[in-house]
């Protein structure tokens, strides 16, 4: 199956208007997944599922690329792949498509987007770093004059303020670590008693 549907898609790369490929194609797809589900274990199963369905949210992005709930459809199916790499790639895909029309009602979803891609790289990414960088390029991207959105400027502020406090326990901690060598140890344990 594996081999017959790298044909199919060799074929439509070279000839994508072809209808018999496409169909070809679809029939392939249909018969693997019912092989998978007769025949092979519960991770077979799940990748050809998964695979199903990114197929079905990148068919749908390529219809329209500002259909931002398949963006986010797309993005949390990669999240809980566990791949980051792959879940950043949809999240830079899916915030290149800007809305064009300068009202909020549109930006409201892309906002939500841009949101997501921060959480997810502040929690699941563990890179505050990027975090920072991805609320930055929001705050930047947004169109202030003509309105703006108080969740972002708020959720860049909370991880300011997580940041900071990570900071200041990683501080008190040296301090404590420092305490009694001599005065300069007690200069620092003196100022971390009010950590």
């Amino acid at each position: 199956f594996q081999f017959a549907l790298s044909q199919a898609e060799t074929t439509l790369t070279t000839e994508p208007n072809n209808k018999a490929a496409i169909e070809n194609k679809e029939t392939l797809n249909s018969e693997m997944i019912a092989f998978e589900k007769r025949h092979g274990n519960r991770e077979d199963i799940e990748d050809v599922i998964v695979k199903k369905r990114r197929e079905h949210y990148e068919e749908k992005l390529e219809a329209d690329g500002f259909n931002y709930d398949a963006w986010f459809d797309l993005s949390r199916l990669e999240e809980a792949e566990g791949n980051i790499e792959n879940a950043r790639e949809v999240y830079e895909r899916a915030i290149a498509n800007a809305p064009p029309l300068m009202e909020k009602r549109f930006w409201r979803r892309y906002i939500y987007l841009w949101i997501s891609y921060a959480v997810f790289e502040e929690l699941q990414a563990k890179n505050p770093e990027r975090a920072r960088a991805v609320y930055k390029e929001c705050l930047h991207m947004i169109p202030h004059k003509e309105f703006t959105f108080g969740k972002i400027w708020l959720m860049a502020a909370q991880l300011e303020v997580r940041d900071f406090q990570c900071f200041r326990m990683l501080f008190c901690c040296l301090v404590s670590n420092l305490y009694g060598m001599g005065w300069a140890g007690m200069q620092l344990q003196s100022q971390s008693e009010q950590c």
